[in-house]
C-alpha cells in the first residue's frame, strides 16, 4: 500500500520531466513547499486531463477519494481489481491522474512490537498512477480528491512490504491522462528502470507532524 509519500524537487525538473504533457506550464508557480511526510487529506501536486479546457492540468487535489455517495475515503486502489470495483471502475476509465512524488514509504513487519519504516526512491521525481473523483459540497464548492494505485511489490520492495505504489513508466504517462484511453489495463506496468534505492529510516515518520529532512536519512 501507499500511506506517505516525499514531494522534494525543483520547477527546472518538473518541467523536464512533464513539460511536454502541459505545454505553456508556468512550472515556477506550481512547485509545492517541500514535504517529506505528506499524509492523506493532504492537498497534493497532480497533473490530470481537465474536460472542460480539453487540456491536461496541473493542480491540487486532495489525497483521499471519496464520490459523491461514499460515506468514506480510499488513499488507494489495487491495480488487480481497479476496474472491477464500483468505487473506482468509472473513475479509472475516465478520471486518471498523475501523482507527483520524488520517494514514499512503506513498513516493514518483522515480527517485533514496531514496524521499521523504509524510505524508497529512484533517481528522478516520478509519478503515481492515480483516480480522481469530485464531489459537489455546497451551491459554488466541489471537492477534487484522488486515490494512488497499488501493485504487487517487485524488486527489493518485496522484502519490505507485499504492495507498493505503482509508479508509471514515463512512456504511458500521455495515454494514462488520455480520457480517448478507457481501458488503461495494458498501462498498469509498474516502471522498472534502474536506480531504485530502498533504506530504512527513523519511526519520527509515522507521525505526520514530523515533516523534515529527518524522515529521509538512513536509521543508524
Amino acid at each position: 500500500m501507499c500511506g506517505r509519500y516525499e514531494l522534494n524537487t525543483t520547477a527546472i525538473e518538473l518541467s523536464s520531466r512533464f513539460g511536454d504533457l502541459v505545454p505553456g506550464q508556468d512550472w515556477t508557480a506550481s512547485v509545492p513547499s517541500t514535504s517529506y511526510n505528506i499524509a492523506p487529506s493532504r492537498d497534493c501536486l497532480v497533473i490530470r486531463y481537465d474536460k472542460r479546457s480539453g487540456n491536461n492540468v496541473v493542480e491540487r487535489l486532495i489525497w483521499g477519494f471519496r464520490p459523491p455517495w461514499a460515506k468514506r475515503s480510499w488513499i488507494n486502489a489495487r491495480d488487480d481489481t481497479l476496474l472491477q470495483t464500483t468505487a473506482f471502475r468509472e473513475a479509472a476509465r475516465k478520471r486518471r491522474c498523475l501523482v507527483i512524488a520524488t520517494g514514499w514509504y512503506e513498513w516493514q513487519d518483522s515480527g517485533g512490537k514496531h514496524k521499521q519504516p523504509y524510505y524508497i526512491r529512484f533517481d528522478r521525481v516520478f509519478a503515481f498512477a492515480g483516480i480522481w473523483t469530485a464531489r459537489k459540497l455546497d451551491e459554488t464548492q466541489w471537492e477534487v480528491s484522488f486515490a494512488i494505485v497499488t501493485t504487487a511489490a517487485r524488486g527489493m520492495v518485496e522484502a519490505i512490504h507485499d504492495r507498493m505504489p505503482l509508479v508509471l513508466d514515463p512512456r504511458h504517462y500521455g495515454a494514462w491522462l488520455s480520457p480517448r484511453v478507457e481501458n488503461p489495463q495494458g498501462l498498469l506496468q509498474p516502471f522498472e528502470g534502474a536506480g531504485m534505492e530502498a533504506y530504512p529510516v527513523s519511526r519520527i515518520v509515522n507521525d505526520p507532524k514530523n515533516d523534515t529532512a529527518q524522515c529521509i536519512e538512513r536509521a543508524g
